[in-house]
Formats: C-alpha cells, sequence, structure tokens
C-alpha cells in the first residue's frame, strides 16, 4: 500500500468498526453512515438518532496518541485540533459547504 493511502485505509476502518459498534446499540436507534453533504465531497461519518436525541459522530485515528480533551478545546499529542470546530460546520449541513 502507498504512503499516502495508508492514512485514508485506517479512517475507513475506524469508521468500519464505529460503525459495529453502533449496530449493537437497542432498537430504538437508528444509525446511518457516510453521509454526503455540501457539493465539496464533504461527509458526515455517522448520525446517530434515538430518544436522547440526534448525534454525529466523526471518527479519527489516533492509536498510540495522547488525546486531551476541556471544554472546546481538542490536542492530540499537544497539538491543537479543530475538530469541534469542523463538526460544527458540517453540522451546519449544506447551507456552508
Amino acid at each position: 500500500m502507498r504512503a499516502d493511502s495508508v492514512s485514508w485505509y485506517l479512517d475507513a476502518k475506524g469508521e468500519n468498526v464505529v460503525g459495529e459498534i453502533l449496530a449493537t446499540l437497542p432498537p430504538q436507534w437508528t444509525s446511518f453512515h457516510a453521509l454526503p453533504i455540501g457539493k465539496k465531497g464533504s461527509d458526515i461519518d455517522h448520525i446517530v438518532i434515538g430518544p436522547g436525541g440526534i448525534f454525529t459522530i466523526n471518527t479519527k485515528h489516533h492509536a498510540g496518541k495522547t488525546v486531551w480533551v476541556a471544554g472546546r478545546g481538542l490536542m492530540v499529542s499537544g497539538q491543537k485540533q479543530s475538530y469541534i470546530r469542523n463538526a460544527e460546520y458540517e453540522a451546519g449541513g449544506s447551507r456552508n459547504c
């Protein structure tokens, strides 16, 4: 596998694992996977709908890394990440894309 394909492969593998976990939720919960949004090729990894509300899940692969979360901040191995901002952008749907 080419080096530039490894990241894509690991992300896809992680999304499949999360999908398998979501499939074990009680029957009143429904999940959807890889839902395209907008016109730029973006997608929402998972949407889960149930009695507790509607949730989006964005899957990331950071094996062996230290993840720190506090308030609205998120860092991986000491590097600030924009995952929360990106998720909020995606939640805006196609009007933002």
